[in-house]
């Protein structure tokens, strides 16, 4: 339950790449000041385009939206 486990550990074997992960609910998001994403893969940009104008709002990193926070994204165009 996102409300009562806030951060977790979830095992994406298969992610690429295949591995542990630390998977934090919205709830505990929207509690933060700043939230930051980093997206390292170009092919994501339009993507993060899409989510910062607004959108792509069903998506889970578009719901991030803190009441008393800012997000950030910091993205690899090329």
């Amino acid at each position: 339950n996102e409300h009562n486990a806030w951060v977790m550990a979830r095992n994406a074997a298969q992610g690429k790449p295949p591995g542990w992960r630390i998977t934090m609910s919205l709830p505990f998001l929207q509690r933060a000041r700043q939230v930051l994403f980093f997206v390292p893969s170009a092919t994501k940009h339009q993507l993060v385009q899409r989510i910062v104008a607004g959108n792509a709002p069903t998506l889970p990193a578009a719901m991030v939206q803190p009441p008393y926070g800012d997000v950030y994204w910091f993205t690899t165009k090329e």
